[in-house]
């Protein structure tokens, strides 16, 4: 099998950046479970950050005590349109390995 390498042969030159989209921080079951993922993953050698597609409805304070970056994209509602470009520049400044997305068909 020319070409092909196995897993282990292949360097890992920096810990896995994953990113968790939500719509925001404060409602519902699927952000509960992120908040809950952010705060464990970095122990386990995981980049986080989070992404809020509309404000985070936590304080500053709730922000800090996740333990992990929070980008607020602050869409304003479901009129701006503007917020998927910013959400692809966010993105692409983060470079993630991994995007996992919950519950943003509404957002």
């Amino acid at each position: 099998m020319t070409g092909m390498a196995i897993a282990s042969e292949i360097p890992i030159s920096s810990r896995p950046r994953v990113v968790h989209i939500v719509a925001n921080l404060q409602e519902g079951g699927a952000e509960t479970l992120v908040r809950g993922l952010c705060s464990r993953l970095p122990a386990e050698g995981i980049d986080v950050t989070i992404v809020s597609i509309y404000p985070t409805n936590l304080t500053p304070e709730q922000e800090r005590a996740l333990g992990v970056p929070v980008v607020s994209i602050g869409r304003k509602g479901r009129g701006d349109v503007g917020f998927f470009g910013r959400l692809v520049r966010t993105l692409r400044g983060l470079k993630p390995d991994i995007v996992h997305s919950t519950s943003v068909r509404d957002a």
